[in-house]
């Protein structure tokens, strides 16, 4: 049991690793693709990371992604709902049977929870605290929009926020 936790688990955050992530993802997509509900993938990026692990050292930057950790864990309850660490600074948050609207509001709340935890980010041109930025996809499972497709769309959107200012959610145009 502690072996299967250990290979499933980010143990820096404690969300899903990168392994459960795609294994949950690819599950969810056959799941919603039968059911045909709404599905939703957010990717998030804490914003000027590199800047902040540069400044506040690497034992401030594990603080900081593990409290983007808990603050994704906070939020992100649901059953079948799935924060995970992505990678290095990158998470995802797997919604399967959320709508666009839903997921939008989810994704709002994740960024006024970190800016409630207010924790101090001297180098952000984005925000005087630590901040993310989260790209949306959202749409019906079909053939042509399987896991790939929501990965690179959220993804884009992502890029989008970051180059709209950063600390803030953009819906992929679908």
């Amino acid at each position: 049991q502690r072996l299967k936790q250990m290979a499933i688990v980010d143990a820096l955050t404690g969300l899903a690793n990168r392994r459960r992530f795609d294994e949950v993802m690819a599950e969810e997509i056959r799941r919603i693709r039968r059911n045909k509900d709404p599905f939703s993938l957010m990717m998030c990026d804490v914003d000027f990371f590199k800047r902040y692990n540069d400044h506040y050292g690497h034992q401030g930057g594990d603080d900081c992604l593990r409290v983007v950790g808990e603050v994704l864990r906070d939020v992100v309850r649901r059953a079948g709902e799935l924060p995970a660490r992505y990678g290095g600074e990158e998470f995802a948050v797997i919604l399967p049977g959320v709508p666009e609207d839903q997921a939008l509001k989810v994704g709002e709340r994740i960024l006024t929870a970190l800016a409630s935890r207010a924790i101090p980010h001297e180098r952000s041109d984005a925000a005087p605290f630590v901040s993310l930025s989260i790209g949306l996809a959202s749409a019906q499972v079909d053939d042509e929009r399987g896991a790939e497709w929501f990965i690179a769309r959220a993804d884009e959107a992502l890029y989008q926020s970051k180059q709209s200012g950063r600390n803030r959610i953009t819906l992929a145009r679908v």
